[in-house]
């Protein structure tokens, strides 16, 4: 993955590249608190704060917010949104059944060909 940097102030560079090699909600929850406090000791402006913490939540809307391993391996496993115990699996993986209720199932709703 190419970026680009020209023009960048020397602090962002860092930011910009750990950003873009997120693999995990928790990654990047992390960088937005560099982000923050690079922010609040005046070694960024609120514009570069700004377009730094876009660019973290555009990297997010591509990362996936992985269901704990306690999730998949403990039955009393928590959700870590709502804190729920009831999980149904939804295809191959394990759904908090709370956040991402079973769809409901109709007879009615199938028709003929």
């Amino acid at each position: 993955m190419q970026m680009q940097t020209a023009g960048l102030k020397q602090i962002t560079v860092p930011l910009r590249t750990d950003i873009a090699l997120a693999r995990s909600w928790a990654d990047l929850e992390l960088l937005c608190e560099r982000i923050d406090a690079a922010y609040r000791q005046g070694d960024l402006d609120l514009a570069s704060a700004e377009e730094l913490s876009a660019f973290a939540a555009s990297v997010a809307s591509s990362v996936r917010p992985g269901i704990p391993a306690e999730a998949l391996v403990e039955r009393e496993a928590q959700c870590p949104c709502c804190g729920a115990t009831d999980w149904w699996r939804n295809g191959v993986q394990l759904a908090c059944a709370i956040c991402h209720p079973i769809p409901p199932l109709s007879i009615d709703s199938r028709q003929a060909a």
